[in-house]
């Protein structure tokens, strides 16, 4: 009797772990660009809308993009728009519990602060005089939320915080450099006119949240250490150390303070 009652708790326990869990998978399967998706129901690497521009970049366990054609795709349509005005680029990189799902909360989130952030721009851009900057957000999914039950949701923490340290050092490098190196091309092209300048000047601003915040100190750290030191002329005189973009935020990082 107590054998099966055992094995009867054992096959409930498996069945609830198995159906907990969030499967490993791309959330962005659709390529097309220049459409107005459903954001309710949406699998658009590109979803774009009157006020701003959000692509997905998405990355797995190991931190190997799920597909390069989503860098590609984003990067060619940031591309398209900086010829005829500047780009305020915000890249975000969500934490615990979290992916690229078009439900998902912090999904919904961004599209909401990028709708914030243009109406703030077109307030900024008449008070300063010149043309306002296309909003374009780039969303970094990976898979945050790994079990949809509790209590094995909030036991992820560990494995997730492990999935999030292997993200910062794989991929992400790449995305972040793209995007920095797409921004510098824009500007220096428009550099010499100073009226074509002020209206293609492009920005970049990296933002990661919890874990996220562990994947953008991993990623970005290393690369701002070896600025740091390669902060001098041809002269030997020192510069002023350059950043990754034009700003870089840890919101609530969730990594221990020794490794700062």
């Amino acid at each position: 009797m107590k054998t099966a009652i055992c094995r009867i708790v054992f096959l409930i326990t498996i069945s609830a772990v198995l159906s907990g869990c969030e499967s490993a998978k791309q959330f962005r399967t659709n390529y097309q660009t220049g459409v107005n998706p459903n954001p309710t129901n949406s699998d658009y690497v590109v979803e774009q809308t009157k006020d701003y521009t959000l692509g997905f970049v998405e990355f797995d366990d190991q931190g190997w993009l799920w597909n390069q054609k989503q860098i590609d795709t984003v990067r060619d349509k940031f591309s398209n728009e900086m010829k005829t005005q500047g780009l305020l680029i915000v890249t975000f990189v969500h934490g615990w519990k979290h992916n690229a799902d078009s439900q998902d909360g912090n999904v919904q989130m961004m599209r909401k602060v990028l709708r914030e952030i243009a109406i703030m721009e077109r307030v900024i851009s008449k008070k300063e005089n010149r043309p306002a900057r296309r909003i374009a957000g780039v969303y970094v999914g990976w898979r945050g939320l790994s079990e949809n039950i509790q209590p094995l949701e909030d036991l992820s923490f560990w494995g997730r915080k492990s999935t999030a340290e292997t993200v910062g050092h794989g991929a992400v490098v790449q995305l972040l450099a793209s995007l920095e190196s797409l921004k510098n091309q824009s500007n220096m092209k428009y550099s010499g006119e100073i009226t074509n300048h002020q209206r293609m000047s492009t920005k970049l601003i990296i933002v990661g949240h919890s874990f996220g915040g562990d994947i953008v100190y991993s990623a970005t750290a290393p690369v701002l250490t070896e600025r740091l030191v390669e902060n001098v002329d041809t002269n030997g005189n020192p510069e002023i150390p350059k950043s990754l973009g034009d700003m870089v935020i840890l919101v609530n990082p969730a990594f221990e303070a020794a490794r700062i």
